[in-house]
């Protein structure tokens, strides 16, 4: 370029433009190479997880996520199935822990996937609980629990509960209220497919009972009362507030805050059943990627039963950032 200019190439009174130029082979290397990298880029990478099953459960999982029509699902994993410490297939309860980073889980029992569970519902499960943590998203707002958090003077990491993630989000939460009234029309269609033991709708049955309870409710597939309920306690003793004026005092905060947001909390009852929802919020978001990766008899069932929620799901994941 200087070479040119220097042999005046370059008219004073003339308007010029230059490229580079290359040689076509030249040329085409670049182009293979920026294909590779993109490539490379797109990859499904679960290694982790290699690690800690069988290579022919970890083929059929793979298979599994490289078939998934869902793109959405497919840019997760590739972008953080890896961030995991370990995956491990166990005989116990599926389970994510956020601290160590870890996965364990284990085949659905073969009467469940004949009664409509796929078989790896667990795992994708837990995947879904790692991602509610490891993944961000954009254009999400947390007005709800931020103001939670300051009105009962937590700190940003006081409880895991209460974290900045895309199941306690002020749409994911909103549409899962939405469903919560619907349910209460639809509950009689659900009682009939859990009397017909038909386990796909396992998904809708935890979170029934995590917004009513079991022995209200009669599901077949549950988390223990002391989970869900497990916020409600939290709050107070995990931050040492065993005074019972001031348990009293933030059960009256609790209250008032929810009455600022427009729910029903006519009674400490009702204030206990609202800070259910969060670890509702959490376990459906789950559910949800699970039926949303092995897009089996299950996903039929959110769809049915859980509408709102599961549009909201599938907007907030268009947005998964990289």
């Amino acid at each position: 370029m200087e070479e040119a200019k220097a042999s005046g190439l370059f008219h004073p009174n003339c308007r010029h433009t230059y490229s580079l130029w290359l040689e076509e082979d030249i040329y085409d290397e670049f182009v293979k190479e920026d294909v590779q990298k993109k490539e490379q880029n797109n990859k499904i990478n679960m290694d982790v997880f290699k690690k800690g099953t069988t290579r022919n459960k970890y083929d059929e999982y793979f298979a599994l996520i490289e078939k998934c029509t869902n793109k959405n699902i497919q840019r997760m994993y590739v972008s953080h199935a890896d961030d995991l410490s370990k995956v491990l297939e166990t005989q116990k309860r599926g389970f994510f822990c956020e601290s160590s980073k870890i996965i364990e889980w284990r085949v659905r029992p073969q009467e469940y996937i004949d009664a409509g569970q796929h078989k790896y519902s667990t795992l994708a499960h837990e995947y879904g609980h790692a991602f509610d943590v490891l993944v961000k998203f954009d254009g999400l707002t947390y007005k709800e629990i931020n103001r939670l958090k300051e009105a009962l003077g937590l700190g940003e990491t006081a409880s895991y509960s209460l974290q900045e993630k895309p199941s306690l989000s002020d749409v994911f939460l909103d549409a899962l209220r939405k469903d919560k009234k619907l349910l209460r029309h639809s509950f009689a269609d659900l009682k009939k497919d859990v009397s017909n033991n038909d386990h796909s709708t396992a998904g809708v049955q935890d979170c029934v009972t995590g917004f009513w309870g079991k022995a209200r409710t009669g599901m077949h597939h549950y988390h223990e009362e002391s989970y869900w309920n497990r916020w409600w306690y939290n709050t107070f003793i995990e931050n040492g507030l065993d005074d019972k004026f001031v348990i009293k005092k933030n059960k009256d905060i609790l209250k008032k805050v929810f009455k600022e947001l427009g729910l029903e909390v006519n009674n400490q009852a009702l204030v206990k059943q609202q800070c259910r929802i969060y670890e509702t919020a959490s376990e459906t978001w789950a559910n949800i990627t699970s039926a949303v990766t092995t897009e089996s008899k299950e996903l039929d069932s959110i769809k049915k039963y859980l509408p709102n929620t599961y549009n909201a799901y599938l907007e907030i994941i268009k947005k998964a950032k990289e």
